[in-house]
């Protein structure tokens, strides 16, 4: 290994490009896929190298794997030494023909090797530069520094065996914290001491490709069936008990109104039983949306998601874009009677699903992870004097915000007016 090393560090600094080409690694999950194709459309090379596909996920998913890399690709002085250690091999392959690496908090393509703390350095060395994510349970929540007592409680309940993750999990996102170029998390900002951009939630999804809700039910519970959709991937962690609980009760007041819980599925199916069946979509009453969320918004649904911890959104609403969110907010204590006022009210349902379509168009569309993403180049690779932290702050006039519309809403800080109570 150290022989592997001196011959790679002796190597030539590649010529710094115009445009940097970008890679996306090395843990499966979709979003790494949205972003990077949407910086393709703007004129970036970029790929998405993974370790292997999710169980549901296929490799058309994902530009390549790091077992389809061809080691004829790699110089002789290496290739025997790297042979039987898939992570060099996409560390060598990607360092050589890529300028900006896209990692999570749970490290880069040499995240499980001895070197995982060097990487930074070797990075650095060839000129490259680094943009952190933080994906959630996975790579970033440490339970010793969860704010939330109520989101710890559903993170034990699904993922108790993660408690003992939590100093390894320090390590690396102290390292990470230290070194890397940009960090960009969203809402997920326990025992964080550093962010660079403020997006909500950075999730971006292909808002054209989803086709939204064209009509909306008239049913108020009484004349009709309403619908209320909840796809837990998780229960625990989705609070879909409480949903479940809240449901029952609504029945047993005469409202006409059935849950349907969607597990299991293949996202195009899911994407279609929303759009064509569903009055009202349940993310989760923990705290903050996720990209069911998300898709929820764009077909043009009501969503109901927890958007209330002040320590969480405080932050968001003063210098970022939350307020203009028109999901309703929801936790286990009011989820019955957000519910109640939803489903007696079709207008309002479908004034709220019409504005989520607006506000993942605005926020959560391939147009703005191009914004960031260009923004964060313009500052890491191009060194152009670009206020990260100012990119959505609403008072600033050349904000994101500022550029279009502003989403309208009758929700107050995404809670339902009191006089609907």
């Amino acid at each position: 290994m150290i022989v592997w090393t001196t011959t790679f560090l002796n190597r030539k600094v590649k010529k710094r490009t115009k445009k940097p080409r970008l890679i996306f690694g090395d843990h499966p999950l979709q979003s790494n896929q949205y972003w990077s194709n949407s910086l393709k459309k703007i004129g970036y090379a970029s790929l998405t190298l993974m370790k292997w596909p999710q169980g549901y996920q296929n490799r058309s998913t994902y530009d390549m794997f790091i077992d389809e890399i061809k080691v004829t690709r790699i110089p002789i002085i290496d290739r025997s030494l790297v042979l039987f250690y898939p992570s060099y091999i996409a560390f060598t392959y990607a360092i050589r023909n890529y300028d900006i690496f896209h990692h999570h908090f749970y490290g880069g393509f040499l995240c499980n090797t001895p070197l995982k703390f060097l990487e930074s350095s070797l990075l650095k060395i060839f000129d490259c530069k680094t943009v952190i994510t933080a994906v959630g349970g996975g790579d970033f929540y440490r339970y010793n520094k969860i704010v939330n007592s109520s989101l710890l409680t559903g993170h034990l309940l699904c993922y108790p065996d993660k408690v003992y993750q939590d100093e390894e999990k320090q390590k690396t996102i102290t390292y990470w914290t230290q070194h890397a170029d940009c960090i960009m998390t969203g809402f997920q900002i326990d025992g964080l001491g550093r962010w660079d951009v403020m997006p909500f939630n950075m999730v971006c999804i292909e808002t054209e490709k989803i086709k939204a809700k064209s009509t909306y039910s008239n049913s108020d519970g009484s004349n009709d069936l309403v619908k209320i959709f909840h796809a837990p991937n998780h229960r625990g962690a989705k609070g879909t008990e409480f949903i479940i609980d809240a449901v029952n009760r609504l029945s047993d007041e005469g409202l006409n109104v059935q849950l349907v819980l969607l597990e299991g599925l293949q996202n195009d199916k899911l994407l279609e039983l929303l759009r064509t069946e569903a009055d009202i979509l349940v993310d989760q009453l923990l705290f903050g949306y996720g990209l069911n969320a998300i898709e929820g918004m764009a077909i043009g649904l009501p969503v109901i998601t927890n958007l209330e911890n002040e320590e969480y959104t405080r932050a968001f609403r003063r210098y970022s874009y939350l307020n203009e969110c028109p999901a309703v907010s929801g936790s286990p204590e009011t989820i019955q009677d957000v519910l109640r006022i939803l489903i007696k009210n079709p207008k309002l349902r479908e004034e709220l699903g019409r504005a989520n379509r607006c506000y993942a168009e605005k926020y959560h569309s391939e147009k703005t992870a191009q914004f960031i993403y260009e923004n964060i180049y313009n500052r890491i690779w191009h060194k152009k004097q670009v206020d990260l932290m100012a990119l959505f702050l609403p008072l600033n006039s050349d904000a994101y915000n500022n550029q279009t519309t502003k989403i309208n809403h009758p929700l107050i800080e995404n809670k339902l007016p009191k006089e609907l109570f």
